[in-house]
């Protein structure tokens, strides 16, 4: 089965992407290579810098936003890692769909900690945000192969959703200008929309087989 037009071109922009990563962190990626860091350990200690922030965002914010940029380095660093060691795998991919996945549950749940955005909202959020990966992953399954059991591809819009709420928690905790909740909101009905269209595409695609 041949590969959508969309996929062709998220893969050709995102080999773009990682050609100027590798260029950028090849010192990095050096010195993590000496040091015998493997691209999973790279993967979880983006939780656990996570964890600082959601721990310390109401009594040091100064320190909480250095451990959330840390934590989100960290997602681009191991995948990167993983092709400078040669151990790029769709086995690596999961876990660190997995890592993320976990860590933006962790900022979610630190900025309602810090009463930036209802818990209601972010709860809501976070869900659509993991149902749209999951279905965008069996939708795309159709049309990618694996080294693995199974290839992550969960497209882009769920990532942009959490690079966008980020940024608004950035504005919202320097310049004290919240508009979270509404965003929030918003992503959500976008995810929403998205998660349907999918689920349809999946049901067809059973039924074509």
């Amino acid at each position: 089965m041949g590969k959508p037009r969309y996929i062709k071109k998220w893969f050709n922009f995102k080999n773009k992407v990682e050609k100027i990563k590798a260029s950028s962190l090849k010192p990095l990626l050096k010195l993590l290579a000496v040091l015998s860091v493997t691209p999973n350990m790279v993967s979880f200690s983006g939780i656990i810098f996570a964890l600082f922030f959601a721990i310390l965002i109401k009594t040091n914010l100064t320190l909480a936003l250095i451990f959330l940029i840390v934590s989100l380095l960290t997602d681009g660093i191991d995948g990167a890692l993983a092709r400078y060691q040669k151990k790029a795998s769709d086995r690596g991919k999961f876990v660190d769909v997995f890592c993320s996945s976990i860590v933006v549950v962790i900022f979610l749940a630190g900025i309602v900690y810090a009463g930036l955005v209802s818990g209601l909202v972010a709860l809501v959020f976070a869900y659509l945000n993991l149902l749209s990966k999951v279905l965008a992953a069996i939708k795309n399954s159709a049309y990618l192969k694996s080294d693995w059991r199974f290839k992550i591809f969960t497209g882009p819009l769920p990532n942009i959703t959490v690079i966008l709420t980020v940024v608004l928690f950035f504005i919202s905790a320097l310049w004290s200008i919240n508009y979270l909740d509404l965003f929030l909101i918003v992503f959500s009905i976008i995810l929403a929309i998205e998660i349907i269209s999918d689920y349809n595409k999946v049901l067809k695609w059973e039924k074509k087989k």
